[in-house]
């Protein structure tokens, strides 16, 4: 073989490719691919042979990197409100711009219509909130951190994955549901702790009118299938839907009076509730709980929210929000100072629409009524929920510290209730004149509305008087007075309204004690005023509906609310001597009830221990009622005051006075709350066991 001609090895070999030199490549010149090339020679360069430089690797991005690019570019154009069209068109984050291809300006409608003066940030659904603030992910920011600007590989967290450490995580734990319910040592076999099915429709129809127009947490339209088909096979029902049901009996039981129970269903409500009542602080625990799973499911944040479907998304803000005011009303009776209704969180207010405006398989947002729906109660007590938890007064007598992010302060008016007159007027103007005093729910609305307004106008004057040294003048007093009248008059039309036969459950916990306590302290200090002659017929007429004649005299609050108004009423006496009057004024009938069951309680304790030769006063935890002191006036000054910073109107707080810690007055008060052992009244009976109180009284309001 000639030692000229090829190897076959190298025959097989293709010829290498000549390609342009590196500063060709980056002038973007036509290189004759010589070595020096013409261009290098001419701009006596050195050339350098692209073959010799370091090949470049093309930076490649993951379909996960390019979604969650895309996902971050999307939320940059909705915070400053441009127009765009979004990847995925079924996803929830339509409802950020709601109607805007429709050309549906109902929202900005609403907005012109808030009323002049008021802030538009001051009613949720006028307020065009941006998308809510997404928090760092740290899976994301440590696998960024060892991923280099040439490296196109993703790192090892990366590669496997958040999903995957989350499930592992999560399975390393997965027998723990014993921790609030015990262990499963047995299996219960629930079908037969069902009603019959005859009970079961009758409950359903309970729930359906008694329960669900006022918390709609349920939608019903989708769910009575559900429940149906579930009760005629009690033996094969899912777990979730079975927990349902059971809730859906108790709440229903709870909301029927005690001889109703006797007639539908021949037993008594405890033996159909078939449990002992549970004590406040263990309810408020188990609350906590559950705001914590909501959390978890992140139904408090727009943010986890916009993921879900539009369907999906405003059943769980209409949760969200009757889990935070129900948790705010039990952390009062439980005397925790953990208000959930705080301005930490952005889940907006619940629509204006009815269940039958709401389908799961719906693609864009319902247009929102302008006229009352059938979910009026939950969205109006949203709307004012809303508004308070980023007030000053409330954010002083609960979380001091959250006033730096709230919306309200930085333009709050120096009038006093300045804000909430704003506020009152415009829900009077955008809900309560248009609903229906005729209609049980309308009629429930309207006045739980104006008696938690006016505990609200309540709580704003004593919170901004509680710290200053200025006294009060006449026409302040005559205001705080008229707001707790007012709080009573609301309640009073609750309570004693055919038309609120099946919502009273929910009003039986929240005793307007707020309003006994300024109306009984002005009376005190101002016997001879102009509302005194009101102020006695007006809580001798809630009194009334709430007692209905019948005090629970073994309870050691009660002997508390007696001494308030005996005392309240002892000072007119005497005023009205001072003034001349030979003859004593005729007790109002409030007084004279008091007195009855005093003096039965008295007869029955001798009755029952004839050589006991203490005084016939009931001791309150140890302490006899007459030593009862403590300093108060009609600003509220002990820091053990009770207090209230929930929705639902006022609240009735068993044995938990510390709800607003801070207050502080000037003159005395009768009452020594900080002396009681406020637990231990709590043990000393049923919680729930009044006659129409339904929990213990407190600085709640209606």
């Amino acid at each position: 073989m000639s030692p000229n001609t090829p190897s076959p090895s190298s025959q097989s070999k293709k010829p290498q490719r000549l390609l342009a030199c590196v500063l060709c490549q980056k002038r973007k010149v036509k290189c004759d691919r010589k070595e020096p090339c013409t261009n290098c020679l001419k701009s006596e360069s050195q050339c350098v042979p692209a073959s010799l430089a370091q090949r470049r690797r093309r930076r490649r991005f993951s379909e996960r990197a390019l979604l969650e690019r895309l996902r971050k570019y999307e939320d940059l154009l909705r915070q400053n409100s441009i127009s765009f069209e979004p990847l995925h068109r079924d996803s929830a984050r339509e409802q950020e711009s709601p109607n805007a291809e429709n050309g549906d300006h109902s929202n900005d409608e609403h907005l012109r219509t808030v009323g002049p003066g008021l802030s538009t940030t001051s009613i949720s659904t006028t307020t065009k909130s941006g998308r809510g603030s997404r928090p760092k992910n740290i899976w994301h920011a440590i696998s960024q951190g060892f991923r280099g600007s040439d490296n196109d590989s993703d790192s090892s967290l990366d590669d496997a994955g958040e999903a995957v450490f989350k499930k592992a995580w999560d399975q390393s734990y997965e027998n723990n549901e014993w921790l609030l319910f015990g262990s499963r040592t047995t299996i219960a076999e629930l079908s037969i702790l069902h009603p019959d099915p005859l009970q079961i429709f009758r409950l359903w129809q309970t729930y359906i009118e008694n329960v669900n127009p006022l918390l709609k947490v349920t939608h019903t339209p989708s769910l009575q299938e559900r429940f149906i088909e579930a009760a005629s096979n009690v033996k094969n029902i899912k777990p979730t839907l079975e927990a349902l049901m059971f809730s859906i009996y108790c709440t229903s039981i709870q909301s029927l009076e005690a001889k109703d129970c006797q007639i539908l269903f021949g037993l008594s409500k405890d033996e159909l509730l078939m449990r002992p009542s549970t004590v406040p602080q263990s309810l408020s625990s188990m609350l906590g709980v559950a705001v914590r799973i909501a959390q978890r499911m992140g139904i408090h944040s727009e943010t986890a929210l916009a993921t879900c479907t539009i369907f999906e998304a405003e059943m769980r803000r209409r949760l969200w929000w009757s889990l935070v005011l129900f948790d705010t009303r039990i952390s009062e009776i439980a005397n925790s100072k953990m208000a959930t209704l705080d301005p930490t969180w952005d889940c907006k207010i619940p629509l204006n629409v009815s269940d039958s405006d709401l389908r799961p398989e719906m693609k864009r947002p319902p247009v929102i009524q302008r006229n009352p729906t059938e979910a009026i109660f939950a969205v109006v007590r949203s709307e004012v929920g809303e508004f308070i938890r980023h007030t000053g007064f409330h954010l002083d007598l609960t979380s001091p510290a959250l006033k730096a992010i709230s919306k309200h302060l930085q333009n709050e008016p120096s009038q006093e209730g300045g804000e909430l007159i704003k506020l009152e007027e415009t829900i009077e103007g955008e809900y309560l004149k248009s609903c229906d005093p005729e209609n049980p729910v309308h009629f429930m609305t309207i006045w739980t509305t104006r008696a938690y307004l006016a505990k609200c106008r309540l709580l704003e004057h004593h919170s901004r008087y509680s710290s200053s040294s200025i006294r009060q003048a006449e026409a302040e007093r005559d205001a705080a007075t008229s707001h707790a009248l007012r709080m009573l008059e609301c309640d009073t039309k609750i309570m004693t309204s055919p038309l609120t036969k099946g919502f009273r459950w929910l009003n039986h916990f929240y005793f307007p004690f707020p309003a006994y306590i300024q109306i009984t302290q002005d009376l005190r200090t101002r016997p001879t005023s102009e509302q005194a002659q009101q102020a006695w017929e007006v809580m001798s007429d809630n009194h009334m509906v709430w007692f209905n004649a019948q005090c629970p005299e073994d309870s050691p609050f009660f002997h508390i609310f007696a001494k308030l108004v005996l005392q309240a009423w002892e000072a007119c006496e005497a005023a009205s001597k001072q003034s001349g009057n030979t003859s004593e004024p005729p007790p109002p009938p409030i007084v004279a009830s008091i007195r009855h069951t005093l003096a039965q309680t008295a007869a029955t304790r001798n009755a029952q221990n004839p050589d006991d030769t203490e005084q016939p006063n009931t001791p309150v935890t140890g302490m006899e009622t007459d030593e009862l002191r403590v300093p108060m006036s009609t600003g509220f000054t002990n820091q053990n005051l009770p207090s209230s910073a929930g929705m639902q109107d006022g609240y009735a707080v068993p044995g938990g006075l510390d709800v607003y810690p801070g207050t502080s007055g000037q003159a005395p008060f009768d009452i020594a709350t900080n002396q009681l052992d406020w637990t231990a009244s709590c043990a000393h009976s049923d919680w729930e066991g009044w006659p129409g109180w339904g929990g213990w009284p407190g600085w709640g309001g209606c």
